[in-house]
């Protein structure tokens, strides 16, 4: 079950942390040019909501490349669709530089794979949240 406690303002500096590190970033993924990055601006509820699934993954030393930012978003998609305490369901839409942005703007280590990236989570930590 999902309430969002993420508020808005977290999330835009979550963003701003994560243009730093990664200048090219976009709604759709790293170095993809089909909006610019003012797009994700108008996520912030996105990168709020996966800021909330990340807060529950441990960080460990070395990067898991098992998965990447777009199978991650899949899975914040699943828990968003997830009834809230009110029993309604939030749309479940959301975009791979969400992910991105809330991911590295929470200070995760990450690598790039294409538009996509890997990230130092703990496999036992996704485990869990599956």
């Amino acid at each position: 079950m999902m309430d969002q406690i993420t508020p808005k303002e977290e999330a835009a500096d979550l963003l701003k942390r994560a243009k730093q590190q990664i200048p090219n970033l976009t709604l759709s993924g790293i170095g993809i040019r089909y909006e610019g990055q003012e797009a994700l601006e108008d996520r912030l509820d996105e990168i709020a909501t996966c800021a909330e699934w990340l807060k529950r993954i441990n960080q460990i030393e070395t990067i898991n490349k098992r998965h990447t930012s777009y199978g991650y978003k899949h899975s914040v998609e699943r828990w968003r669709r997830s009834p809230t305490s009110t029993g309604e369901s939030t749309p479940s839409y959301v975009a791979n530089g969400s992910f991105i942005a809330a991911a590295v703007g929470l200070g995760f280590k990450f690598m790039q794979f294409g538009p996509n990236a890997c990230f130092n989570f703990s496999e036992r930590a996704l485990k869990q949240l599956r």
